[in-house]
């Protein structure tokens, strides 16, 4: 019975006819709901059975509710099943009983839930017209929000396609330091070497040269304890110090170098 009940509060709620509220609010002495109850026009109650407390949770508060009784509708307890025809059948006698018909509509009350019920078809349309707004209004901010979504990622897409990746740094096999100077006959022969060397491997092997005759040049000698000039300094991939060679240094032999840390 108690499932009818609530089941004939919701539908009397969402065909517009009440505003359900907590009866055990009512119950519990609840301030909100029992001013609810008071205030309205009308109040209905649906019980289960001839114990009737959702009838007399009101009268004890002070209100007269007209009180709907299952078991007088034709219903038995613990023996009606809960059918959808069952449901439909009370309806129609709960809104065919007058009182939803008539210019003032009582207000309601189930034997689990309350109800406030509105005060004429003006306002039944007004509650229909009200939720279909704020459904409406939800809708729209929905779309309007998938849109911002979706303009946010085809742009995404589109600077991934036209927006070239940063190519990630090579760090090289080796480094070639050459310390020397552009005025040291023998110096000048390595740089040819340098610049093939800088071709053929590219980013596998950084050349870098290092004049002392310059003041930064000086400070270079000094860190690598340079003691003639030209001077080579192999560096591995770690910035380590893995082989040096003193004057003149023939390509083939500057490559001979470079392939013991995996030059290719």
């Amino acid at each position: 019975m108690g499932e009818i009940a609530d089941r004939m509060a919701r539908r009397l709620r969402d065909e517009g006819y009440a505003l359900m509220t907590c009866l055990a609010g009512v119950g519990a002495g609840l301030s909100a709901f029992v001013q609810s109850a008071i205030g309205a026009d009308e109040n209905i109650t649906i019980d289960g059975c001839a114990t009737a407390c959702a009838r007399k949770s009101l009268e004890r508060i002070g209100v007269s509710p007209k009180s709907y009784m299952l078991t007088n509708l034709g219903l038995e307890k613990h023996e009606t099943s809960v059918t959808e025809k069952v449901i439909d059948e009370i309806y129609k006698k709960i809104i065919n009983g007058g009182s939803f018909l008539a210019t003032t509509i009582p207000e309601t009350i189930d034997s689990c839930c309350g109800m406030k019920i509105l005060k004429n078809k003006g306002e039944q349309m007004s509650l229909r017209v009200k939720r279909i707004g704020s459904l409406a209004l939800l809708m729209f901010f929905i779309l309007i929000l998938l849109l911002a979504n979706y303009h946010c990622a085809v742009a995404q897409e589109k600077d991934n396609k036209t927006t070239p990746k940063p190519e990630k740094a090579v760090m090289p096999l080796v480094t070639f330091v050459e310390i020397g100077s552009v005025n040291c006959i023998p110096c000048r022969a390595m740089q040819p070497i340098m610049k093939a060397v800088e071709e053929e491997f590219g980013k596998q092997v950084k050349v870098v040269f290092h004049d002392v005759w310059t003041p930064k040049g000086k400070m270079d000698a000094a860190k690598y304890n340079i003691r003639v000039i030209p001077t080579q300094v192999f560096l591995d991939k770690d910035g380590k110090e893995y082989f040096r060679h003193e004057g003149y240094y023939p390509k083939a032999d500057v490559v001979r170098v470079l392939k013991i840390q995996g030059v290719k």
